[in-house]
């Protein structure tokens, strides 16, 4: 069970499981009104969530981990989207990003195929079990989980580099 209200989870009425209404199109995302009040670098249309996807593709590319560590924090603080409906719309993006930073680094030898399958296999499992965590964690739990995600992943890395 999800939380109460569509605008608490980004998600139509109804839509329980954040399909349906859901890819249908923005939904209840962000106000129409208060995304045209908003300055075009920080709007929903044009070319502002293109730029966003060049950057979160950049850093898929370079760095192998998901855009994601950009593209929540910008769908949150940069274009409003509501926090639940940034994480499931970073997944998207970054799984489709991917499929493009996988071809290329197949082609130059660089993906272990069979390693790949079995942790993808374990990784979906615990995609479906995170998704339906993340659904019962309100906006500010989930922002607070995620930053100390990162701050924690930012530490290791810069201490064992």
């Amino acid at each position: 069970m999800g939380l109460p209200g569509p605008a608490a989870n980004g998600r139509a009425a109804g839509d329980t499981l954040g399909t349906g209404a859901g890819l249908a199109g923005r939904g209840n995302c962000v106000d129409q009104q208060d995304s045209a009040r908003r300055p075009a670098w920080r709007r929903l249309e044009g070319w502002a969530p293109v730029i966003a996807g060049v950057l979160t593709g950049g850093v898929n590319g370079l760095l192998g981990v998901g855009g994601g560590t950009l593209l929540v924090p910008a769908l949150v603080y940069w274009f409003g989207v509501p926090d639940h409906r940034a994480h499931g719309t970073s997944i998207l993006v970054v799984g489709l990003t991917s499929i493009i930073s996988a071809a290329v680094y197949a082609a130059r030898g660089l993906v272990d195929v069979q390693l790949a399958w079995q942790v993808a296999a374990g990784g979906m499992v615990g995609a479906a079990v995170g998704a339906r965590w993340m659904e019962r964690l309100q906006p500010r739990g989930l922002r607070r989980l995620y930053g100390w995600f990162l701050l924690l992943l930012g530490l290791r890395m810069m201490v064992l580099g």
